[in-house]
C-alpha cells in the first residue's frame, strides 16, 4: 500500500460494488462542472434579451397592421356604384393612368354567387360588349378579358359599364344595355395617357 489515498479509493470501490467513491465523484465533478454549467446571464443580458423579443414582437405587429392597411395593386381604379353590388376593378400593372398599348386586365367581386355579368366598353372609337353573360361563382374572379387602349383613348380614357343579372336577360334587355339605354349598376372609368 504505497498510496493510502489510492488504497482508500480501491476499498471504497470494492465496498461500493464498482461505483465511484464520494471523494472521487466530487473531484470528477469539480473538473467537469465548469465546462458543462453555463454561468447565469448578467442582468444586462437578460434585459437585452427581453427587449429583443419584445421589439421583434412589436415590429411583427406593425408589419401586420401595414399589410392589412396597404391596398392591393389594382392601381386605385375603382368603380362607381352602390353597396351590395358587384365591384369591377381594372389594372394595367402600373400606376394610373394606363398607357396606350399597355393591356388592361379586369377582375370582379360579385355581390352574390351565381349571377351573370355583362360589361360594356365605351371608348373614343366604339362601344362593344366585352363580357356577355359570364356566370360568377362568388368571390374575387379574374375575367378572361384583355383590353388594350389605343391612341384615340388618351383624350377621354375608357369607360366600362357593368350589370349583373340573376338569370339570362331577354334579348331586348341585352339590346338596351348594348345601346346604353339601360342604366348600369356600376361604372369603371380608366384614364389613359399617350405612350412616351
Amino acid at each position: 500500500m504505497d498510496n493510502p489515498r489510492q488504497s482508500d479509493n480501491q476499498l471504497d470501490r470494492i465496498l461500493g460494488a464498482g461505483a465511484l467513491s464520494g471523494p472521487e465523484a466530487d473531484r470528477l465533478w469539480e473538473q467537469i462542472a465548469p465546462k458543462v454549467i453555463q454561468p447565469a446571464p448578467s442582468w444586462r443580458t437578460a434585459v437585452a434579451s427581453w427587449w429583443l423579443r419584445g421589439g421583434v414582437g412589436l415590429v411583427m405587429a406593425a408589419a401586420a397592421v401595414l399589410v392589412w392597411r396597404i391596398p392591393d395593386s389594382m392601381d386605385g381604379m375603382r368603380p362607381r356604384g352602390g353597396l351590395g353590388q358587384a365591384v369591377l376593378e381594372g389594372s394595367c400593372g402600373s400606376p394610373v393612368p394606363c398607357t396606350v398599348g399597355q393591356p388592361l386586365f379586369l377582375r370582379v367581386t360579385p355581390a352574390s354567387a351565381n349571377v351573370m355579368l355583362f360589361v360594356l366598353l365605351r371608348d373614343a372609337q366604339h362601344t362593344s360588349l366585352l363580357v356577355d353573360g359570364v356566370v360568377l361563382t362568388g368571390g374575387l374572379q379574374t375575367l378572361n378579358v384583355r383590353v388594350v387602349p389605343e391612341a384615340a383613348d388618351a383624350a377621354a380614357g375608357m369607360t366600362l359599364d357593368f350589370w349583373t343579372f340573376e338569370s339570362a336577360p331577354a334579348a331586348d334587355v341585352k339590346d338596351a344595355l348594348r345601346a346604353g339605354r339601360l342604366k348600369p349598376q356600376g361604372t369603371l372609368h380608366v384614364p389613359v395617357k399617350a405612350a412616351p
